[in-house]
């Protein structure tokens, strides 16, 4: 493996430069102008490349969140309207394979349901009524049915470790993980739906968590999960198995050291493409893009020459192959990679709507005739919409620019790339500095 770059991650960071607020000129970008944001997020295009149905952001000044809803808008930038309006959350947007219908969740009635809106008539409704919120939504391939996971309450089987007797007048923290808060007795289960509602039906079971669910093009259901009992005391080897959702009738496809990560069966049925590693127990270790046939046979690495973490696989309509997206020293790409391991770069300064945490990020989808939307932007513009095609590589072209008119009154910062070498070792470091305006 060649030797790999340190960097850090820029986000949208101008809005970190001010100091306190009775000391900077009015026209500098102040921190309660995040409030006045918008930025896009999750772009999914239709089947045929012609609409696109993209999240708009925004926060909520008063309650100190963030709300969304959904925009429709056309390949080519026309047609720019909204599907929902409020201060509710709206996300997971699936389009169905005929492209006559999306889903998506919403919590406008209250609670995270499933809804279904009709692209022909505008009308919308909700299909479900659970007590958990759904995601990982998912058309079957016949457009009659939804699949998604949820959190199944239970018993736990969470290890917990015989701590001694905390010092007077304290008590231990309860069990919690990295960035997802205090953990739920329970576990995360498979459903399937009618795409018309009804009550839904659990494909999974057992004290086992399952994750991403996706359909085989012949109806069957891939899925992700560790069912060793272990997974707790030993993380990172999650196993894909394959599931006829008519007989309950489940398959282990990988037998080895984990972990395997999204799989997804290409539009032909004969491949399977997943990301993972083979976890050696180290504090960080790449992710690779492999591919094997349907059965688990031939398994083999393809991304030998992308010196990055590989994630958000997708494969061409033609199965021949994959798109995915990574982040080269700071900038969030999307790749198109062919089965021998050769890859392109399609689309660079991926954008995501997470301004608080030093990550990159970013999301892209893909139509069946090449035409790709992805959320862009700069460490001075926040995420926006923008469109391409592969392979015939036309331009891309930025839709969107939601806040234009308002960035015109603010004087940002300056973002500067720097690179250093270490003292100890061959590493470049690589490191970002932000200067106040005028400076």
């Amino acid at each position: 493996m060649k030797l790999q770059k340190l960097f850090f991650l820029p986000l949208f960071l101008f809005f970190l430069i001010t100091s306190a607020h009775a000391q900077i000129d009015d026209t500098y970008f102040d921190y309660m102008d995040v409030f006045e944001l918008q930025l896009v997020g999750n772009p999914e295009i239709s089947p045929d490349g012609n609409t696109i149905i993209y999240q708009r952001n925004q926060f909520d000044v008063m309650t100190d969140r963030r709300f969304s809803n959904l925009w429709s808008i056309s390949f080519s930038g026309k047609e720019h309207r909204p599907i929902t309006s409020g201060k509710s959350n709206y996300g997971n947007v699936t389009w169905a394979p005929g492209g006559d219908r999306i889903a998506y969740t919403s919590s406008e009635e209250g609670s995270n349901q499933i809804f279904v809106h009709w692209m022909d008539t505008g009308a919308s409704a909700s299909i479900t009524n659970l007590t958990e919120s759904p995601g990982n939504l998912s058309w079957s391939p016949d457009g009659s049915k939804l699949l998604f996971s949820k959190f199944v309450p239970g018993s736990s089987s969470v290890v917990k470790a015989e701590l001694p007797s905390p010092p007077e007048g304290a008590k231990w923290e309860e069990y919690r993980r990295d960035g997802g808060g205090y953990v739920e007795d329970g576990h995360s289960h498979i459903f399937v739906i009618s795409a018309e509602g009804g009550a839904p039906r659990q494909l999974t079971s057992g004290n086992y968590d399952h994750g991403s669910p996706t359909w085989t093009p012949d109806g069957n259901i891939l899925f992700t999960a560790d069912r060793s009992g272990n997974a707790d005391l030993d993380p990172n080897n999650e196993q894909i198995y394959e599931m006829n959702i008519e007989t309950g009738a489940m398959t282990r496809i990988t037998d080895k050291r984990g972990p395997h990560s999204n799989p997804v069966v290409s539009p032909d049925g004969t491949l399977i493409a997943y990301t993972g590693y083979k976890d050696e127990f180290l504090g960080y270790q790449l992710t690779d893009l492999y591919i094997m046939y349907r059965e688990g046979s031939n398994l083999r690495k393809i991304s030998q020459a992308v010196e990055n973490d590989v994630s958000s696989i997708r494969w061409a309509d033609d199965s021949r192959s994959l798109y995915f997206r990574y982040t080269e020293e700071g900038v969030a790409k999307v790749g198109n990679i062919k089965l021998n391991g050769d890859y392109t770069e399609i689309a660079q300064h991926l954008s995501s709507t997470t301004i608080g945490r030093p990550y990159s990020g970013g999301s892209y989808s893909v139509a069946k005739n090449g035409r790709f939307a992805f959320t862009s932007g700069t460490p001075t513009q926040p995420a926006e919409l923008s469109v391409g095609h592969f392979p015939t590589r036309m331009s891309n072209q930025q839709l969107t620019n939601l806040n234009e008119q308002f960035l015109k009154s603010k004087e940002l910062g300056q973002v500067e790339q720097f690179w250093v070498n270490s003292s100890v070792d061959d590493f470049k470091i690589q490191g970002w500095i932000i200067t106040p305006p005028d400076f």
